[in-house]
């Protein structure tokens, strides 16, 4: 599996580490060089991110179906998506391994907990805690459609009411399994649906010049990222 972060650009290949690359000339400008970043993630573990700058169009990559997304507060990516049928916004979210939905959303969407002697798990943990797990029959976005998938149930509480913009969360799962490119910039998602397709990232990684920091996954399957806080070394999600 493989992450990159790029600007606007293209970056390639099955890589054997985890890397986040960002254009020297942006660092000047933090808030500039957070938009300008884009994440691929490829289904070749560990993974790898970088980033990009020159190319302001949209991209297009052969063998991808591409998804708009918007910006929610704190900056938080959303996708709108339909879940069998009904329409739900979704974080964005790679600190997370699978697809979560808030139960009064599911409930919206025909989706209920496992019931005793079905074939698929009935509950999952999630930071220390036990949480349903139910079944998406169908689940897409634009014209991409994610078929059918397990989700975890989890009830919003009053103390996560900024998540009221979102009804759910879309995990590494998903963007693992289609091998999601996440441009930030142009705020497009796109997901890989002819594995026949080849695309040369790495030539055009080297080309630019990236500067690459290396990322780690750790048990839990979060993604994380060496840092210096105050001069103390760190480890960021």
């Amino acid at each position: 599996m493989g992450i990159y972060r790029l600007s606007n650009g293209v970056v390639s290949g099955t890589q054997r580490t985890l890397e986040t690359a960002r254009p020297r000339a942006a660092c000047d400008a933090r808030a500039r060089r957070l938009q300008k970043m884009a994440v691929l993630l490829a289904c070749v573990a560990p993974l790898s991110i970088s980033a990009a700058v020159k190319s302001r169009s949209a991209m297009q990559l052969a063998g991808y179906k591409a998804v708009r997304v918007h910006y929610g507060p704190m900056n938080k990516m959303i996708m709108s998506v339909r879940i069998n049928g009904q329409p739900a916004n979704l974080l964005l979210d790679t600190g997370s391994n699978q697809l979560i939905l808030d139960t009064e959303a599911a409930e919206l969407c025909g989706v209920r907990p496992s019931q005793r002697g079905l074939r698929y798990i009935r509950f999952t943990e999630i930071q220390g805690q036990s949480l349903p797990v139910g079944f998406v029959q169908d689940i897409s976005a634009g014209s991409m459609n994610f078929g059918s998938s397990l989700v975890t149930l989890r009830r919003t509480s009053q103390a996560d009411a900024g998540n009221a913009t979102f009804d759910g969360v879309l995990g590494l799962d998903i963007l693992l399994r289609y091998k999601a490119l996440i441009n930030c910039h142009t705020k497009l998602v796109f997901f890989k649906v002819d594995q026949a397709q080849r695309i040369n990232l790495g030539s055009v990684a080297a080309s630019e010049k990236f500067t690459r920091v290396p990322i780690r996954r750790e048990e839990t399957g979060a993604l994380t990222v060496p840092c210096s806080i105050r001069a103390q070394p760190t480890r960021l999600l």
